[in-house]
């Protein structure tokens, strides 16, 4: 692809959405939304900077070319996308965040 596809206009809605929930939401109803939509969008699970601290620390892991695919992802995840394996281990924030007991209440 030379260019980009034109942008959206903006009063487009798109057909379907991916349903939102507090990250406060009880754990049954957020285990209802993802048995039913398959995912769920957790509004407020982090703090922004908390996203900050993990975008700086898997900096040196985006920058840069792909390269080309090997193997399982070839062919399956568009070069745009950025693969970043053993994500957790490389983010001390994230890691934090996996094991907090504010995500382990209800």
């Amino acid at each position: 692809m030379d260019q980009l596809p034109e942008p959206f206009p903006p009063d487009y809605r798109p057909l379907t959405h991916i349903a939102e929930l507090s990250a406060s939401a009880p754990v049954e109803e957020i285990l209802s939304v993802i048995d039913r939509d398959g995912g769920v969008i957790l509004n407020g699970l982090v703090s922004h900077e908390e996203l900050r601290a993990i975008d700086k620390e898997l900096e040196i892991f985006v920058k840069g070319d792909r390269g080309e695919d090997e193997g399982f992802f070839k062919g399956l995840v568009p070069q745009e996308t950025i693969l970043i394996g053993g994500l957790v281990g490389k983010s001390d924030t994230l890691a934090k965040i996996c094991v907090s007991i504010r995500y382990l209440k209800n």
